[in-house]
């Protein structure tokens, strides 16, 4: 038999390693049907070797048995060349008796594809240094080394898996922790029932007007979770400072308005430099990361997201607001905004995170709405695309007179589309806009 190349930092391969793999595969069928999923030729480093797997391969797909000179006789032509160099069949027979266990399949083929993935982080170091040299912007640059990263494992979005993969370790999770509300709750009681909590891999959409508190809403939800409950978050803003947002949590937390806490005069009144005090120490002990990006960059979003998931163990994003990237100058305003709710949806999925955002309604949904008309997804800006990407699509706005004669107090939530269940939720909301709190009130 030819000798393996083993394994050097020069060559990160493992010939013997795969003649293993390819001994088992020609003995019988049960080693093939044991390959881990998700299994590809690109795991073995000989041309020869690739080539002997595909015809392998095919020959179980198709329900016959491989021997060894149906498998010659089965490779291209120069990989013919390149078998007979070595022995042609008779070194397939050879492999075939090689004394290599199937039921060890699994294992043989995870070390092959542990070193595919070594050989990938070798390419990619490559890739990377030339990109320093690279003539676009730095943000762009990073965001093509991202790319390039989160390719070394090779992982295949498409790969095909049986539907009901994994379906008994789902059931006994859900019977193991029985909940009405399975998701993240928002402390909007019939809210959490309705959606039922904000859950991973999914992406929450909440549409308003200019100045109706779309922000303000998400604000609360956050609160909720990272200051109250300790559930780690990320906000990233493109409104807001720091500063800004600290004294808007702030005021919040202590329910003292904010406009005092700015001007100082809170200090003034002693319950109020209390309830101020026991905030800050809340707050400072609060698991709730904030971003400033005011140029907005999907690109950035995902590394942050990415970096903070990963670091910090974050549990939800939130981004306030969907509105035009700098990464996307040339795109229309509309085909970039569904960009940015793909790439949001996408991140959701691939960090088994919920994503929570805001987007304006458009001057269309504010004249329909004056003329008497609901509101509801079609009149977000971007609404197709982003219509296309979420899982639950909210609606903010001011009640009619015929809701609540009082249109400053109070605001109504609405459920406009929700893939994952009923859209029978319109909450009147008390709004104590100089502390920036929201509250269920009724059924509207």
């Amino acid at each position: 038999m030819v000798e393996s190349v083993l394994t050097t930092p020069e060559k990160l391969t493992d010939l013997r390693t795969e003649q293993k793999l390819l001994a088992v595969l020609l003995k019988d069928q049960d080693g093939w049907l044991k390959l881990p999923e998700g299994f590809t030729s690109e795991a073995l480093s000989s041309p020869l070797n690739r080539a002997l797997y595909h015809v392998i391969d095919s020959i179980y797909i198709k329900d016959a048995h491989p021997d060894p000179i149906s498998v010659a006789e089965g490779l291209p032509h120069d990989m013919q060349g390149e078998l007979e160099k070595i022995g042609g069949w008779g070194f397939l027979e050879t492999l075939k008796n090689m004394p290599v266990d199937s039921r060890n399949v699994d294992h043989i083929a995870q070390d092959l594809i542990d070193l595919r993935t070594r050989r990938n982080i070798e390419t990619a170091g490559h890739k990377i240094s030339g990109m320093a040299t690279d003539n676009q912007p730095v943000p762009k640059v990073i965001e093509n080394i991202e790319l390039v990263i989160n390719d070394i494992e090779g992982k295949n979005d498409s790969e095909v898996v049986s539907i009901g993969k994994g379906a008994e370790e789902f059931i006994s999770e859900k019977i193991a922790h029985l909940a009405e509300v399975p998701g993240l709750q928002l402390n909007f009681a019939e809210l959490d029932k309705s959606i039922q909590g904000i859950q991973p891999g999914r992406l929450y959409v909440v549409g308003a007007r200019k100045k109706t508190g779309k922000s303000c809403i998400m604000l609360n939800w956050a609160k909720y979770l990272a200051v109250d409950y300790g559930v780690p978050i990320l906000w990233v803003s493109s409104e807001h400072t720091q500063t800004d947002e600290y004294s808007r949590l702030l005021s919040l937390t202590s329910e003292v308005r904010e406009v005092s806490i700015n001007n100082g005069t809170f200090s003034e009144i002693d319950v109020h430099m209390q309830r101020v005090g026991e905030a800050i120490d809340k707050i400072s002990r609060a698991p709730f990361y904030f971003c400033n990006m005011s140029n907005v960059s999907l690109g950035r979003i995902k590394r942050l997201t990415r970096k903070f998931v990963r670091v910090y163990g974050i549990k939800v994003l939130f981004v306030d607001y969907i509105k035009a990237t700098s990464d996307m100058a040339n795109v229309r305003e509309w085909q970039e905004l569904g960009v940015l709710a793909d790439g949001l949806k996408t991140l959701a999925v691939n960090l088994k995170i919920p994503c929570v955002t805001a987007v304006q309604i458009n001057r269309e949904g504010a004249r329909e709405w004056k003329a008497g008309g609901e509101l509801d997804s079609d009149y977000f800006a971007g609404s197709d695309r982003i219509a296309q990407f979420m899982s639950v699509g909210m609606v903010l706005r001011k009640p009619t007179k015929k809701e609540t004669e009082d249109s400053e107090n109070f605001r109504v939530l609405e459920v406009v589309d929700n893939r994952h269940g009923a859209s029978s939720y319109k909450m009147l909301l008390s709004f104590q806009g100089e502390i920036l709190k929201m509250q269920e009130v009724r059924r509207v």
